[in-house]
């Protein structure tokens, strides 16, 4: 029994999966609406909700991995104009490169390279 969950960790560590770790910050002074604590996009940034789709495409462009955005807190310094937005997708396999997209916001590329130096961390800035 030992030697076949050694052959499983061996086989899982081959293929070589991984787990992205993701935040939006939406800023914008009309584009939010907020209820307590919880927050979303509004307007031209309605697309930012809780559930919204987050793609992950390698690099010819086949869907790998996807997962959605969590709902969205308010900041609390700015909660009138930031609302942030956290994700997490997990058995991401090995590729050269991974395409990650929230919603239909365009991707954004990075090497395997590049997620392994930022621990497999993707935070971006959306809005003014």
């Amino acid at each position: 029994m030992k030697l076949g969950l050694l052959g499983t960790i061996l086989l899982l560590t081959a293929c070589g999966s991984s787990t992205l770790h993701g935040s939006v910050t939406l800023t914008t002074g009309d584009g939010l609406t907020r209820s307590g604590n919880a927050c979303s996009g509004s307007g031209g940034y309605a697309d930012l909700t809780a559930g919204a789709p987050v793609t992950i495409k390698n690099e010819s462009g086949a869907i790998i991995a996807t997962g959605t955005l969590d709902a969205g807190v308010s900041d609390s310094i700015y909660p009138t104009v930031v609302c942030h937005f956290t994700y997490t997708i997990s058995n991401i396999p090995t590729a050269k490169f991974y395409m990650v997209e929230v919603s239909h916001r365009g991707a954004l590329t990075y090497s395997q390279e590049q997620l392994d130096a930022n621990g497999w961390k993707s935070d971006v800035t959306i809005g003014s």
